[in-house]
């Protein structure tokens, strides 16, 4: 028995042997399928708990031909908006047995098709991917090949995809500073290639055409510094002839708080602010901001049950809603 104890990989054939059952015997036990008697059961999971047994789950994946594993390709997992959805994904993985492999691209289309080459590799029974959208074309070979793509907030005609409804969320955001009395709203937005960007800006338009308003938009790339940069270049050759920014995401607002505020302007009793995400911080800076909330943990939560065929649609467009908070004053 020390022999066995000592192994570094114990097998079943080990368990049968010292457990004096069959191997399809302790097969059935272990698998909890077929019949196997009480008591003959809890004795091959004692020895097999003794000996240090687990699953081999590349022979099972071999056998079944599937690999309970799926792949997660995240732009950047340190971003609080993808943390959540990683969070609703993992959640529905541990509950229908599979696990999960995370990539981060960092926005790098290059590293996007070694993320997703990767995974192909490794057999992955399915890819959620929050992508760069420059590698359509690579990720139609890879739908080609039998593998199951889902895409996170973003859309491509020949993909499955879970999103936000981003229309909405422009739209309802410039609602609420019109009906607080603000006419010069300023959109801060991010690159207009992106699908995000296009939808919260049909949104922002949509707002302002029904109340006879004149557009005024600014495009950053993505992130904090570049939001900053972009708002304060602006900032030191505009005219004051504003009263609000809708900002692209919440990180694009923390940047143009803080923007205005080292111009010397007042949130929100010079200008009003409204972000897109409702992540946590929005509560704790000063002001608090005013978001449109979106769900990312039941983004990943879906994205995941869309590639395993739990949810078997080809598009799902998640609602949004708005949350008031301090960072924007109604106007008399």
């Amino acid at each position: 028995m020390s022999t066995i104890e000592n192994r570094k990989h114990p097998t079943i054939r080990d368990i049968a042997e010292l457990s004096g059952y069959s191997i399809n015997t302790v097969s059935r036990a272990l698998r909890g399928r077929g019949y196997v008697s009480p008591e003959a059961k809890r004795k091959i999971l004692q020895v097999a708990e003794s000996i240090g047994y687990f699953k081999d789950r590349t022979a099972l994946s071999l056998r079944n031909r599937q690999s309970k594993i799926i792949g997660v390709i995240i732009v950047d997992n340190s971003n609080p908006f993808y943390a959540d959805v990683l969070k609703g994904i993992e959640e529905e993985a541990y509950k229908e047995g599979y696990e999960t492999i995370l990539m981060n691209t960092y926005r790098d289309p290059e590293r996007e098709k070694i993320a997703l080459i990767r995974m192909i590799e490794r057999r992955v029974d399915g890819i959620i991917i929050t992508s760069t959208q420059q590698n359509w074309d690579f990720l139609l070979r890879v739908k080609r090949l039998g593998m199951n793509v889902v895409l996170v907030g973003s859309h491509h005609p020949g993909l499955i995809s879970v999103r936000p409804d981003d229309v909405k969320a422009g739209y309802i955001a410039t609602k609420h500073l019109i009906d607080m009395g603000h006419k010069n709203i300023i959109m801060l937005n991010s690159l207009p290639s992106k699908f995000t960007a296009q939808m919260r800006l049909n949104g922002y338009l949509q707002a302002l055409n029904e109340s006879n308003l004149t557009a005024r938009v600014l495009n950053s790339s993505e992130g904090f510094d570049n939001a900053y940069r972009t708002m304060s270049k602006f900032l030191s050759s505009c005219d004051r002839n504003f009263t609000a920014v809708f900002c692209y995401n919440d990180i694009f607002a923390f940047a143009t708080i803080k923007a205005l505020k080292d111009h010397g302007w007042r949130v929100p009793e010079d200008v009003s602010v409204v972000g897109i995400d409702d992540l946590v911080f929005c509560s704790l800076i000063s002001p608090p901001l005013t978001t449109i909330r979106i769900d990312r943990f039941q983004l990943g939560s879906d994205a995941f049950n869309m590639v395993i065929n739990k949810i078997q649609v080809t598009e799902k467009v998640n609602n949004v809603e708005l949350v008031c908070r301090e960072s924007v004053k109604k106007l008399t």
